[in-house]
């Protein structure tokens, strides 16, 4: 990708729902972790961090509208703590980019984006 910034290493994961919904998940790295989400059309529409996050590991469920108006209502399902993000579209890329703001902190970086999970439900 052009103009990225040289202090981030980054990883990419490209979905397809048309079979189903999508789990994610990273854990955060020692200095700064973020997910931003973008349609087929290179459209952003979602960007979460871990500060966000508010903890050791970002954690979402990503599925087209439909796939969401098909989730059943019960208290399982729509607990508050359960991160549900909508795509305006079937397919397109997640990407992550975690901070390496010293060059000795880039293998620490490669590890968390290695450990990120894309994975049907």
């Amino acid at each position: 990708m052009p103009f990225m910034d040289p202090a981030f290493a980054m990883s990419v994961c490209r979905y397809d729902l048309s079979r189903g919904s999508l789990k994610f998940s990273v854990p955060i790295s020692q200095a700064y972790t973020s997910v931003s989400f973008y349609t087929r059309g290179d459209v952003p529409y979602y960007a979460i961090n871990d500060r966000a996050a508010g903890r050791r590991v970002i954690e979402l469920d990503l599925m087209t509208a439909a796939q969401r108006a098909d989730l059943p209502e019960n208290e399982d399902i729509t607990r508050a703590d359960r991160l549900i993000v909508t795509s305006p579209t079937s397919t397109g890329l997640i990407v992550i980019r975690a901070l390496t703001p010293e060059a000795g902190w880039l293998t620490a970086a490669r590890s968390t984006l290695a450990a990120a999970r894309c994975r049907p439900q």
